[in-house]
């Protein structure tokens, strides 16, 4: 069968039909890292470009963190899913009703309202940052960046959150019907 590739927990609700061949090998995780954030200070001694420079990078760095975070954790939850049906612990109907559960879990819920908010929250800093930009107000332009930063750092974090709960629930499913990971 064919790998489909399935892009957040709603839709791999429509993705159960894709399988991981049986000795596919456990996808790793690569723990999220984030670059060190420059302090305060920085934004009242670095020039223009310094800080578009260093920003620009830190951003590019957490945005690649992210996708390479979001592709293994989809791909070790394809791979333990797999693994559940094919030992019995799941059928193809179990496996939806579990994401149909995670979906409105808690911790799941809690995560995608953080993730609005962070994103109204960066749609703001935008639009202040256009503002601070047109006056020419160097420290908080930088300061803005520095907050865009924490923000995306911020709900990288919940991401983790929400994925480390998923996988939680999914090594539950497993022992609960003795099937090992390992």
């Amino acid at each position: 069968m064919a790998l489909i590739r399935c892009v957040g927990l709603a839709a791999m609700m429509l993705c159960v039909a894709a399988q991981t061949p049986p000795a596919t090998p456990r996808p790793p995780l690569t723990p999220l890292a984030f670059p060190p954030s420059p302090d305060a200070a920085f934004c009242t001694t670095a020039s223009r470009s310094a800080i578009e420079t260093t920003i620009g990078a830190n951003l590019n760095k957490i945005t690649a963190a992210e996708k390479l975070f979001e592709a293994e954790n989809k791909a070790l939850f394809e791979w333990k899913a797999d693994r559940l049906v094919a030992a019995g612990a799941w059928t193809e109907d179990s496996r939806r009703l579990f994401l149909a559960k995670l979906l409105a879990d808690p911790v799941i819920e809690e995560g995608r309202r953080a993730k609005v908010a962070g994103f109204q929250n960066m749609m703001a800093k935008v639009a202040s940052l256009e503002g601070a930009e047109k006056a020419g107000d160097h420290r908080r332009v930088c300061a803005l960046y520095l907050d865009m930063l924490d923000a995306t750092t911020g709900m990288a974090r919940q991401n983790d959150k929400v994925w480390r709960h998923t996988h939680d629930a999914t090594d539950e499913v497993a022992r609960q019907g003795g099937v090992s990971f390992d």
